[in-house]
């Protein structure tokens, strides 16, 4: 009769690796760096935004591939970055004075300013304003095959993410343990 409190304890063990603490980074004013492998993708514009593939214009968007994820801290006072996100992987990258081709497909670092998605022209949830860019060296960053990706949509707040769901279901083993102790 005294395994069961045995047994919870090594349910729950696996599960500490399982909520790792990202990098928090802050919208604007803060400056922040990032590294990753830029990457451009293809996506719908105007005027639908993809409603209407055949009128919709086919737009390339610069995106920021994290060598590793980090989390966005929103700011409760401001009306547009109040959201945090957690667990950021792509960034889409808003290049003002700077040209970004040449770097394509290749490790850089950029510095600049978050921002919270906004209009149907951010495909990202957070979006940098870049101040500057260089080439990196190295080869580690998220490929697509890791990063998950699920095309965001207003109700992918309600649903339980992977690390969530399996700190749930140890919740949920422990308790039926306590039941039939």
């Amino acid at each position: 009769m005294r395994r069961a409190p045995v047994l919870q304890i090594l349910l729950f063990l696996p599960l500490l690796g399982a909520t790792a603490q990202h990098r928090v980074l802050r919208y604007e004013p803060a400056k922040v760096e990032l590294k990753g492998r830029l990457t451009i993708e293809q996506r719908y514009g105007p005027p639908n935004y993809g409603e209407n593939p055949d009128t919709d214009q086919k737009v390339q968007i610069p995106v920021l591939l994290l060598s590793e994820p980090v989390d966005v801290q929103g700011d409760p006072q401001s009306d547009l970055d109040r959201e945090t996100v957690r667990g950021v992987q792509r960034v889409q990258l808003v290049f003002r004075n700077t040209s970004y081709r040449r770097l394509v497909g290749k490790n850089i670092t950029v510095k600049g300013t978050f921002f919270r998605a906004l209009t149907g022209h951010h495909y990202t949830d957070v979006v940098m304003d870049v101040l500057n860019v260089r080439e990196s060296p190295g080869s580690n960053y998220l490929s697509p095959r890791k990063a998950n990706f699920v095309p965001r949509n207003e109700l992918s707040a309600f649903f339980i993410r992977p690390p969530n769901l399996a700190l749930l279901l140890t919740w949920i083993c422990l308790m039926a343990g306590f039941l039939f102790c």
